[in-house]
């Protein structure tokens, strides 16, 4: 996912939608696979992306080209994050939302620009 920019001739974009989409989706399977194995609290998620010095965080959908910052380390981490209600449900604003905006932070901006009460990954 973080060279689709590359893929489809968009250089260093990543696809920042789909990339929160995925987070998102990752978060759930982990959260029914942790509850099917009947895994006890506390549990903490965390996102780490690698090879990524250079790359940039696309604002909308039609790969902006205008203000763009990349990240700057080839290994972006998040703090653990613990999970403090595992019935929060989709889209998971308590859970997620603090994680991509950190990731964005590390991009240059101040938080997802899809941020707010609205903000669904899973129906982008």
């Amino acid at each position: 996912m973080l060279g689709a920019g590359e893929d489809l001739g968009r250089g260093n974009s990543i696809p920042s939608k789909a990339f929160e989409r995925k987070v998102a989706e990752i978060y759930e399977s982990g959260l029914r696979l942790l509850n099917a194995l009947n895994v006890e609290d506390p549990v903490y998620f965390a996102c780490a992306l690698v090879m990524v010095r250079g790359l940039r965080l696309s604002r909308d959908q039609m790969w902006d080209v205008g203000e763009s910052h990349t990240f700057d380390r080839d290994v972006i981490t998040t703090p653990d994050f613990q999970i403090l209600d595992r019935n929060e449900g989709r889209p998971y604003i308590g859970s997620i939302l603090p994680l991509i905006n950190l990731i964005w932070q590390a991009n240059g901006y101040e938080q997802s620009p899809f941020a707010g009460p609205a903000w669904n990954p899973f129906n982008y």
